[in-house]
């Protein structure tokens, strides 16, 4: 067995049945009550190998993530502004057990991210940047080796060769996603209208459509994305999938912190999605 103990008690146990030289992964789902530091030790009962049986971590639970929204396209109009739907969609999520908001959010733009740069973020989100200077690279290099998240959100007038170059140093192999020159973005006809594949829905940002049809998931489309290819398939896991089979959101491997990529911004003029 296996057994998970939080602060000296013991919360689950589950059996692991693995032949010699197997791996085995185990889940454990719980909801923190109280903020603050939590020791955690995980234990295999009853392995004759008893110097190895036992794993610690220290977990510090807060009351809320910190947000940072850069924001690269600021439109007159709110909904235009790349980072809207998903700042909207930030403010709806409340605390498990407090029902107060789940996010801090920021919002700023390119010049105000510089000032921002000494602020601890939980995550910090690219909003459709043209380009990705040098500082804020350092900036995000740093944020990632911290254990931070990362999300990017690409849309149009993206300079896709420096952004190429300065995500390559990002990740000590190389991005495992190339952008290319958009070739989708030209006015588009029936044939430039993307749906979503409801059909693998495994990754957990999208496994809770899965079974539920007529959420909006199935019905949404995108009509300005970008170009890019999978460069590297053990360096990602993708998340969801437009209808022809290109990747629309993916989950970029790194050692430290973690990643999504999307192929399209949270704006009005990018689809109904």
């Amino acid at each position: 067995n296996l057994e998970l103990h939080i602060d000296g008690r013991t919360i689950a146990s589950t059996p692991i049945i693995q032949a010699r030289g197997d791996t085995a992964n185990v889940s454990f789902s719980y909801t923190w009550q109280e903020t603050g530091d939590h020791q955690l030790v995980a234990s295999l009962i009853n392995d004759r190998l008893e110097v190895d049986n036992r794993h610690y971590h220290v977990a510090t639970v807060r009351d809320g993530l910190r947000v940072l929204l850069v924001e690269g396209h600021p439109a007159a109009e709110t909904r235009e502004r790349s980072s809207h739907y998903l700042r909207t969609a930030l403010e709806t999520v409340m605390h498990p057990v407090n029902r107060e908001p789940l996010f801090s959010i920021t919002t700023t733009d390119t010049i105000g991210f510089a000032d921002l740069t000494a602020q601890p973020f939980d995550v910090i989100a690219l909003c459709n940047l043209p380009a990705l200077n040098a500082n804020q690279l350092s900036r995000l290099q740093t944020h990632l080796s911290e254990g931070g998240g990362l999300l990017l959100l690409h849309g149009s007038g993206l300079n896709t060769e420096l952004w190429s170059t300065r995500l390559d140093q990002l990740s000590p192999d190389g991005w495992p996603i190339r952008l290319k020159e958009n070739t989708d973005r030209a006015i588009p006809d029936e044939d430039d209208i993307w749906g979503f594949l409801s059909t693998e829905l495994t990754h957990p940002v999208v496994k809770p459509f899965a079974g539920n049809p007529g959420t909006g998931l199935d019905s949404a489309v995108v009509w300005d994305r970008v170009s890019w290819s999978v460069e590297s398939e053990n360096q990602i896991r993708p998340v969801l999938f437009f209808d022809d089979g290109v990747p629309a959101i993916v989950e970029v491997l790194l050692p430290r912190g973690r990643c999504l990529q999307m192929a399209m911004p949270c704006d009005a003029g990018s689809g109904s999605w």
